[in-house]
C-alpha cells in the first residue's frame, strides 16, 4: 500500500516538473518577411537578421482563426520555421 502511493506521489511529482520546464523552456524567434505565398498554407521568408530565405509554414492558431498573411507581411517564426506572429501594419 505504501509503495503503490510513493509511486503516485514520485508520478505527480515528475508531471509537475515537466511542467516546469516546459514554462521554462525559452523559444527563440526571429522576425522575417513573407516574399512570396506558396501552395498549402506556406509561405516564402525572408529573415531579417541574416537574409537567408526559407520556407515557413502557418501555426495551428492562426490557421484556426484565420489570419490572412500577404506577400510584404513582417512576421514572427520560431526555429521550426512556423508562423507565430503576423506585426500589424499601421493603416496611415
Amino acid at each position: 500500500m505504501i509503495k503503490k502511493n510513493m509511486k503516485k506521489i514520485k508520478k505527480i511529482k515528475n508531471k509537475i516538473k515537466n511542467k516546469e520546464n516546459k514554462k521554462a523552456k525559452k523559444e527563440n524567434y526571429y522576425d522575417a518577411i513573407v516574399l512570396s505565398l506558396l501552395p498549402n498554407t506556406k509561405f516564402k521568408l525572408m529573415l531579417l537578421s541574416n537574409q537567408k530565405i526559407v520556407i515557413g509554414y502557418l501555426a495551428g492558431k492562426l490557421y484556426k482563426n484565420n489570419i490572412r498573411i500577404l506577400k510584404g507581411d513582417k512576421v514572427q517564426i520560431d526555429h521550426k520555421i512556423r508562423i507565430m506572429y503576423r506585426y500589424k501594419v499601421d493603416q496611415t
